[in-house]
């Protein structure tokens, strides 16, 4: 027998068991040899009638791999997955795994992936060794604790409680910190650590927060880490290593992580000085959305207005669009006859929604999707200001244009951005604040010599492969990148391998079933090559070029694609722009398997 890609564990981190020790059950699956090189092969093994799906892929060295196929991110299944490098990436959200060791190597997922021993026998099938007479493939936390409590005196304090944070959690928990971690948020019990991309994209999710918990309360009690929640962090005493509280009170570290993300732009005059702001905007009915009480607020308050009630979204980015598509999906406003809102409008200055992150041509395919599910738009139009309710002043009554026209609203969703509150850090010497956010290097350090990290919205970080007409630093308010970040910021602190963020940017949207993958960022482009259709029910890549190089890939319903696209600029192999316009429809996957 030839044994391939026996699992092994990875790095240090001890594993917590999915099932008790027991003996494992081999099954047969399918002929080794029909498991062609970067591609994969389902199978689903039957035990005892229970079905368990498995995946079969066979990497470039011609190693053959076992694992389940469910994605321990949302628990999709990654028969389309991309397999490149010895890894495999999810083809939904870019989660990506190593095929020998399961580990996280990118992407949003949390837990590691299942990792199965594979032997080849005689008769030519791939025998598939699963743990235990009824193995689990349910998602279960694939990294233990790395200690029972503090065995040093090193302390790690980290500032905020969103992606950046989790993934420094993770990381210094899995990873064999030996030492204190402590969280200082501002939210409290409950709303600490969540995923908040869910809230726009579904604004019920405002009402359940257990549904949205990136853990459970478990979960960081079993790991020890103090969650000083309901707290704001006000100073930092470099000299004496203390992070100060609001409250009086101070925290000592070893070595510090600022995850304190960005506020939602209001336009009400509190966004600092020199900021926009709008007449109006603090009137009631008037909102963002970033936290899961804005969520909350901004449903009820539609619901409130009943089946003659108006919603003016101002703002055509990623947030505005998925708050317009939650609202007239939840509220029913596509059917004339259960419909529970009056109208959705969407204002925005460019001429396409997303214009400016994904360019006209995706952006209109985006806007034919909504305004096929009943979602109105007034493009090329800048909000002036919000007026109040002729019966009841302090609410909001209509959003009046710049061309003089006015849209009556009886509620108003503000999607204008964030502004990075990189405030904490700004009085550290020699740190760099630029725009609201704060220079780091490459392993997410703020000043040279000193234990003080950065990472998320506010990290301004240097781009680990320069693109012509693309800048040499950029900040990203991306989920995947955040918690990347944050992982590498905890390598960093551990004195580890791998403490450099050179991750390929990669985000997603979904809006009424269609979705939108991103890969890479680009400020400028020369020229966008759109190859598919967007008609009514859009299906299309998206290359954007620069010169004949590709700068970035953006998808409509063709996930794979994207997700393929990003490996190639990981690894460096991306098609030229004139390679990818010699073709009709080019084809990424096959490209990259070549």
């Amino acid at each position: 027998m030839a044994c391939c890609a026996v699992a092994k564990p990875p790095r240090s981190e001890p594993l917590a068991a999915a099932v008790p020790a027991t003996k494992p059950v081999v099954v047969r699956t399918v002929v080794a040899d029909s498991v062609a090189t970067g591609k994969l092969t389902t199978f689903v093994a039957d035990i005892g009638g229970k079905k368990f799906p498995l995946l079969l892929a066979r990497t470039a060295d011609g190693a053959l791999h076992a694992t389940a196929n469910r994605c321990p991110h949302y628990g999709l299944p990654l028969t389309k997955g991309v397999v490149a490098a010895g890894c495999i990436s999810c083809p939904f959200h870019g989660a990506q795994f190593s095929l020998e060791t399961g580990d996280i190597e990118d992407g949003p997922s949390m837990d590691k992936l299942p990792i199965y021993a594979v032997t080849v026998a005689a008769d030519g099938f791939a025998y598939v060794e699963l743990p235990g007479p009824e193995p689990s493939l349910a998602l279960t936390p694939a990294y233990a604790a790395a200690s029972d409590g503090a065995t040093s005196d090193a302390s790690v304090v980290i500032v905020g409680a969103g992606a950046a944070s989790q993934g420094a959690v993770e990381e210094l928990t899995a990873g064999g910190f030996g030492g204190s971690i402590t969280i200082i948020a501002r939210e409290g019990p409950g709303e600490n650590h969540i995923d908040r991309t869910k809230l726009s994209k579904n604004l019920s999710m405002g009402s359940d927060l257990e549904r949205i918990a990136l853990r459970s309360p478990a979960w960081w009690t079993a790991r020890g880490v103090r969650l000083l929640l309901g707290r704001t962090a006000v100073d930092i005493d470099v000299s004496g290593s203390h992070v100060r509280l609001s409250d009086g009170g101070s925290v000592r570290f070893t070595s510090l992580v600022v995850a304190t993300g960005g506020r939602a732009r209001r336009l009400d005059g509190s966004d600092g000085p020199g900021a926009p702001s709008m007449d109006g905007a603090s009137l009631l009915g008037a909102f963002v959305c970033k936290d899961a009480g804005d969520a909350k607020a901004i449903l009820q308050a539609a619901r409130d207005a009943g089946p003659r009630g108006n919603v003016v979204v101002v703002g055509a980015g990623f947030v505005g669009m998925e708050v317009a598509a939650s609202i007239a999906g939840l509220l029913l406003l596509a059917d004339p006859d259960e419909r529970q809102i009056g109208s959705v409008t969407v204002v925005g200055s460019s001429a396409e929604p997303f214009e400016r992150a994904i360019g006209p041509e995706l952006g209109g395919a985006m806007r034919a999707v909504h305004e096929a599910n009943g979602v109105t738009f007034r493009m090329g139009a800048r909000a002036a200001s919000i007026r109040p309710s002729d019966a009841a002043p302090e609410r909001v009554g209509a959003v009046r244009l710049s061309d003089g026209s006015e849209l009556p609203a009886d509620v108003v969703v503000i999607g204008a951005g964030i502004v990075p509150k990189a405030e904490l850090l700004a009085k550290v010497p020699g740190a760099v604040v630029e725009r609201g956010a704060v220079h780091v290097d490459a392993s997410m350090r703020v000043v040279a010599g000193r234990q003080i990290f950065a990472a998320g919205d506010i990290a301004m970080f240097p781009v680990a492969r320069p693109l012509p007409k693309q800048p040499a630093r950029m900040r990203l308010e991306h989920w995947n990148a955040a918690m990347s970040q944050g992982r590498v910021a905890a390598r960093a602190i551990m004195g580890k391998e791998g403490a450099v963020f050179d991750k390929v940017p990669f985000f997603s949207t979904g809006q009424f079933g269609t979705n939108v993958r991103v890969a890479g960022h680009a400020h400028k482009w020369d020229e966008v090559v759109v190859q598919g259709t967007l008609g009514p029910e859009p299906r299309a890549t998206a290359f954007y070029c620069v010169a004949d190089t590709v700068v970035m890939v953006a998808t409509i319903q063709n996930d794979p694609v994207a997700v393929a696209a990003r490996e190639a600029m990981r690894l460096g192999v991306m098609p030229t722009a004139s390679q990818v316009k010699a073709e009709d429809s080019f084809d990424m996957l096959a490209y990259l398997r070549a």
